[in-house]
């Protein structure tokens, strides 16, 4: 809640949606007004896309380009120092309380934040701003700013969502990885697969617990079955703890300013489903996983079935993944898609089982006129400066040629 002695800003910044009509109020406490000789009070909204490209050259010189599209840009005036009964407060009180709204456009971007590609930078920032004009143009201005996370719509992740809360009952996909494996540079080769199993899904929606289950079995070597006795743990061992397990989300952020071009393909975004390090990184979201551990299974194998054979060991991790990040979109100079990534490690030279795919990821939020959120307000999860009122500047956020 922005405030000084003269202006008051009230305006919650919880998540917006496109096409919703925001609200709030600007307390002028009136004395304040004329001793701060303010002659105008207005609200600005913003919105804008900036993409900003540093690239080194061969001099050693480090030069940039950036571009800013606005996406929004109203100004309402709230009061102006004029001879009018309606620009005083109440009798009984020195404060005069201005209301205030916007509807935002239905076909806003979601509200994004990406610093250190390269020493690139891209974002879409929106934010609420109250202005106190001081009379004369050489008097500074008073400003109270608000930054606004806003989410894009889209009917038919909002009705995927609805299906997934109930249970899923559709077709359902696998992704398989497997490879021979063996502990050292010579020796014979095992065996290991891994199987995740999710919803056959053209669009991922935010917002969502997505179930999943994921298979890990290994085959040791072929040896004989009294030179491994069953209380032994055969090579390849499959992980029994999920934080053994890596699954993660990474973007793909492509970025044009007037005449250059930036990519990059590793940004990391969260670990996924209760899988990964247990700590180290805050972004790890917390998950319940259902850990399903097989006994050995001995599988004769060749013509003496009595005494080779291999050993089979299997394990199943079962939870939900949610994605609460920017749904992927595309523009005219920004475009954030995103990957899932999953690795299996065993040890020795090269003995990893990996699955690297792409997922389209959707707003999970009807259009205000067809029906509204249930359930607690939802949260974008966006780099603190987004919120941070003095990482942004101010100015720069007007787009060139206009005026506040």
């Amino acid at each position: 809640m922005p405030t000084s002695e003269t202006i008051t800003l009230l305006f919650e910044p919880t998540l917006k949606v496109a096409g919703e009509t925001i609200k709030g109020e600007v307390h002028l406490n009136f004395p304040g007004l004329i001793k701060d000789k303010i002659d105008e009070v207005y609200v600005k909204l913003r919105g804008s896309v900036y993409t900003r490209i540093s690239a080194r050259h061969f001099d050693q010189m480090e030069q940039e380009q950036n571009l800013r599209i606005s996406l929004i840009h109203e100004n309402l005036t709230l009061w102006k120092h004029v001879a009018d009964i309606s620009s005083y407060p109440p009798r009984d009180s020195h404060i005069l309380i201005r209301p205030f709204q916007f509807t935002l456009p239905s076909t806003l971007l979601p509200s994004c934040e990406y610093g250190g590609l390269d020493t690139s930078v891209c974002n879409v920032r929106y934010f609420i701003q109250v202005v106190g004009q001081h009379r004369g143009k050489l008097r500074p201005k008073t400003r109270h700013f608000v930054p606004l996370p806003v989410l894009s719509v889209h009917s038919a992740g909002a009705e995927l969502r609805e299906a997934l809360q109930l249970r899923w009952g559709g077709p359902w996909r696998s992704v398989v990885n497997e490879k021979d494996v063996r502990r050292g540079i010579w020796g014979e080769r095992s065996h290991a697969k891994m199987t995740l199993v999710l919803p056959q899904l053209d669009i991922f929606p935010v917002f969502t617990s997505i179930p999943y289950t994921l298979t890990i079995m290994t085959l040791s070597k072929l040896v004989k079955h009294e030179d491994k006795p069953t209380d032994e743990t055969p090579f390849p061992l499959p992980p029994r703890n999920p934080h053994e397990v890596s699954f993660w989300l990474e973007s793909d952020v492509f970025m044009k300013t007037k005449s250059w071009t930036a990519y990059r393909n590793d940004n990391f975004i969260a670990h996924l489903g209760g899988l990964g390090p247990r700590k180290g990184l805050s972004k790890t979201k917390d998950s319940t996983v259902d850990v399903e551990l097989q006994e050995k299974v001995w599988i004769p194998e060749g013509e003496e079935k009595d005494e080779r054979g291999r050993w089979k060991q299997e394990v199943t991790f079962r939870s939900t993944l949610r994605f609460d990040c920017t749904p992927s979109f595309e523009s005219e100079t920004l475009n954030l898609r995103y990957r899932i990534k999953l690795r299996v490690d065993f040890p020795g030279l090269g003995n990893s089982l990996k699955a690297d795919f792409s997922v389209p990821i959707v707003s999970s939020i009807f259009p205000p006129s067809e029906r509204a959120w249930d359930g607690p307000p939802p949260e974008l999860d966006l780099p603190p400066d987004y919120f941070k009122a003095v990482s942004w500047d101010e100015d720069s956020l007007d787009p060139v040629g206009e005026k506040e």
